[in-house]
């Protein structure tokens, strides 16, 4: 299905709150992706079809019900990371450093010194 029929299902408040409530459940590279993607979509100047995609694809994460739910251990969150890194493989020619530090610097908040999962989704999109 297309990530942007998600998209209403998006909104800053429930990403960030999923995020955090589940970010050590999800693992490091599904929340580092959906923060690329947030803080992608804060990006002035961002084409609409880039945002509807991203907002799907942060709907689609928000969701609990999808395609795995994300309550099954070690799958639930599988489908989630495919959705996210097929919107970030689109979209990631709009992702600069800034997009990048931003994410990187709530990733090592969120989860201190482990952010093994941010090299290997940027080493995935071509950037590390």
């Amino acid at each position: 299905p297309s990530p942007g029929r998600y998209a209403s299902h998006y909104s800053e408040g429930a990403f960030f709150d999923k995020a955090r409530r589940y970010g050590r459940q999800a693992g490091v590279a599904v929340i580092y992706a959906g923060l690329l993607l947030f803080y992608l979509l804060k990006k002035p100047g961002l084409p609409w079809k880039v945002r509807l995609a991203i907002a799907g694809a942060l709907g689609y994460f928000i969701l609990p019900f999808d395609v795995l739910p994300d309550f099954i251990v070690g799958l639930g969150y599988s489908d989630d990371l495919s959705v996210l890194l097929g919107v970030l493989a689109c979209c990631y020619a709009h992702i600069d450093d800034g997009v990048r530090e931003r994410a990187r610097t709530k990733i090592r908040e969120w989860f201190g010194g482990h952010c093994d999962g941010t090299r290997a989704v940027d080493r995935l999109m071509g950037a590390a």
